[in-house]
């Protein structure tokens, strides 16, 4: 087999292969499903950013309100406002 038959895999999203659809040499064509990731750990890792873009949601809100008191930097703001978007973009990024 040439180095340039062989195609080194990754995947955006973790988890245990459920099934391998190709043999080994078989050709395949573009888009081609090749494997099935199981499915529990996708969810679970959607749930967990769900989670943790609803507490930084509540998080800057409530700073939100301490700055408008005056009782927070805007630098403390802004960090939280860029945590927030992080996790959001993290979410999308799961969904």
């Amino acid at each position: 087999m040439k180095v340039q038959d062989v195609i080194d895999l990754g995947f955006k999203t973790p988890g245990q292969l459920t099934a391998v659809l190709v043999k080994e040499g078989q050709q395949i064509r573009r888009g081609q499903l090749i494997a099935r990731l199981d499915t529990k750990d996708y969810h679970l890792g959607v749930e967990a950013a769900e989670a943790q873009y609803g507490q930084l949601k509540d998080e800057v809100a409530r700073l939100q309100k301490l700055y408008a008191m005056k009782s927070i930097t805007g630098n403390d703001l802004e960090k939280a406002v860029s945590g927030l978007k992080q996790a959001g973009v993290k979410l999308t990024d799961q969904s």
